[in-house]
């Protein structure tokens, strides 16, 4: 695979997990918004989210959430690892 083809495949990637995401943590907007890949100002491209059908407040949630998608996709990709998970409570004492 070509450097320019991983790099698509990383960012159809990223596309892919933020509407997962969205339609799981905010269902509701989801369908309002459509999370694609941009070409940026410098030539480059990027992940962008159309968020112009939301009131403010909702277009920040949404915009949050697919910078928490991306940065998260960076780290896996850099190995950067946020430690393991916590315990899940066993109710048991």
């Amino acid at each position: 695979m070509t450097t320019q083809a991983t790099e698509q495949h990383d960012l159809d990637a990223v596309v892919v997990e933020a509407q997962h995401a969205l339609r799981v943590i905010v269902p509701d907007l989801a369908p309002r918004v459509s999370v694609r890949v941009l070409a940026a100002p410098d030539g480059d491209r990027c992940v962008g989210v159309d968020t112009h059908r939301l009131d403010p407040q909702a277009a920040a949630t949404v915009q949050r959430i697919v910078s928490y998608v991306k940065q998260c996709r960076r780290e896996r990709a850099s190995g950067i690892s946020r430690g393991p998970a916590p315990e899940e409570p066993t109710g048991r004492a």
